[in-house]
């Protein structure tokens, strides 16, 4: 099940970037360095989007008012909570969340293992 939704992963972004045909290997993106709380890597950019892995370590909790444009994020690893006008749920592996701009959640992590995210942002209009 997680190798098939990682592949649905890589195609959708393939789908997104089909113009510069990159595939991107998910599961050997490996995090610059393990002593941050949190960690972001930039995998991919073009005119339309900028995509990101984000490693973060056990008990990270981040409030954020949200990115000014839309914004998808998929759970790679771990476990997190996650809050959205005012609702709670865990996210796991395989969870798909879609932000539109400016709508402010809170991440948790949760348990002892590292969360990894694919966040991918759209640009903003010129």
């Amino acid at each position: 099940m997680k190798s098939f939704l990682l592949s649905m992963l890589v195609i959708f972004i393939g789908i997104l970037t089909v113009q510069a045909q990159t595939v991107i290997s998910l599961p050997n993106v490996a995090p610059p360095s393990e002593a941050d709380p949190i960690t972001d890597l930039a995998v991919f950019t073009d005119n339309a989007v900028d995509a990101h892995v984000i490693w973060a370590a056990p008990g990270f909790k981040k409030n954020r008012i949200g990115a000014p444009v839309h914004e998808q994020i998929f759970v790679l690893e771990g476990k997190l909570r996650f809050t959205l006008d005012g609702k709670t749920q865990e996210l796991t592996p395989g969870h798909w969340v879609i932000l539109p701009a400016n709508i402010p959640h809170t991440l948790e992590v949760m348990g002892d293992v590292t969360v990894k995210l694919l966040a991918v942002q759209d640009k903003p209009a010129s």
